[in-house]
This record gives C-alpha cells, structure tokens and sequence, in this order.
C-alpha cells in the first residue's frame, strides 16, 4: 500500500499526535490491521500506540482517508480512548460473547411466597347532587 500524511498535528494536552492520512485501496476498503501496520511504517510509531478514529471511503475512489491518533505511550492510549474505540478490528467481542454463551443456564429462583396483601377497599363512589 502506498500512503502520504496529508496532515498532522500535536496535541499535547491528550500526549498525542493527529494525523490525516491517504492510503491507496485497490480493492475493498482495508482492515483496521492492515491500516495501523501502514500508518505504523510510516509515522515511525508501535502498533500499540496507534488508535484509528475513522477511514472513510467514498464510492469509486482508489484510497480511503483515514483519521488516526498517535500516543506517547500505551497507557496514555488505554486513558484517553473509549473501549470500544480499541476493540474495533479486533475478536476482543467474540471472546466476551462466548464468555457468556459458556455460563451454564440456571433457572431463576422463585420469590419466597409471602401472604397475600390484604384487597385495598374501594374508593366510595361520588354521590350525584339532584336538581
């Protein structure tokens, strides 16, 4: 894949750099793996400091342009970015989902039975005045 930065920035109040950057896409739009490898190359930068905010294609084109956030390191990464940010592109849901196919089925438990609440007394009808 061949890429160019179109543009980046520092922003050092998050530890990190923004970088817009265009990369070449013959075929389907690529994966996010695919894409923090390439933004790794050429940023100079560990995969595992990489967190990628958006690609976007548009239909017809050739290169998709992706929007990516760089960190000093990985704990200021797992600080600032969402959960789900980080487990896009990876099988981090799968795992979950099967955690919880994996529990045994268990039957709920029935309410302790209680003796019935005694029948609130009904409301006395309003009395119509004749005229």
């Amino acid at each position: 894949m061949q890429s160019k930065i179109i543009e980046q920035k520092p922003n050092p109040l998050f530890h990190r750099k923004e970088a817009v950057i265009e990369i070449e896409a013959k075929d389907a739009t690529p994966k996010r793996s695919e894409v923090i490898e390439e933004i790794s190359e050429k940023l100079g930068a560990p995969k595992t400091q990489i967190a990628i905010a958006k690609i976007d294609q548009k239909f017809g084109r050739h290169y998709v342009i992706v929007t990516a956030r760089v960190y000093d390191s990985p704990e200021f990464l797992k600080k600032f970015e969402h959960e789900w940010v980080l487990e896009r592109g990876t099988h981090k849901k799968k795992e979950k989902k099967e955690e919880a196919h994996a529990k045994p089925y268990a039957p709920a438990k029935p309410a302790a039975t209680a003796a019935p609440a005694a029948a609130p007394a009904p409301a006395a009808a309003p009395k119509e005045e004749k005229k």
